[in-house]
């Protein structure tokens, strides 16, 4: 990617040629707050407004995550694992994974090699992820229910797929 002139002034086109987007979605971006020098066309953007406007619309996406938390990608909750138990697995860094309290999936998040004491201190280590907790079979239908069902939805006319909802 192009570095981006501060004091420069860019047409639409440029602009989408540095940030290797389209023209359209430069465009976008102006509807959705990009600052124009002014509301005439052609644009013209100045390089301080682009970098302002992306970082703003990048920091957007960022989660601040304490060093004991991890970001769950199924829920998207930031919490520490439950039980505070992880399972540490070594390559370009420690790679701790923990199971998520909320919806007991799997989380993960990559620490420094150097720090492996406070990772001990921080969490207590297992060899393997499990959720001491009964398993909640509420939700479940049983099988054989599942079955009776479709084939009813199926006498009546019923599109199938709403069963799964």
């Amino acid at each position: 990617m192009a570095k981006i002139s501060y004091f420069c002034c860019y047409s639409v086109e440029e602009v989408a040629h540095i940030l290797k987007r389209s023209k359209h979605t430069i465009l976008q971006h102006i509807k959705d707050g990009l600052r124009t020098i002014d509301k005439k066309r052609p644009y013209l953007i100045r390089g301080d407004a682009i970098e302002e406007y992306m970082n703003v619309r990048n920091g957007k996406r960022k989660h601040k995550v304490l060093y004991n938390q991890m970001l769950c990608m199924k829920c998207k909750e930031i919490s520490a694992p439950y039980e505070n138990k992880v399972v540490l697995h070594d390559g370009i860094g420690i790679l701790a994974k923990g199971i998520c309290p909320h919806c007991k999936n799997i989380m993960t998040k990559l620490y420094k090699k150097a720090d492996i004491e406070r990772l001990q201190n921080t969490f207590e280590i297992v060899k393997d992820l499990s959720v001491n907790e009964p398993f909640d079979t509420s939700s479940i239908i049983h099988l054989n229910e599942f079955y009776k069902n479709y084939e009813n939805n199926v006498k009546k006319g019923v599109k199938n797929d709403t069963i799964f909802k």
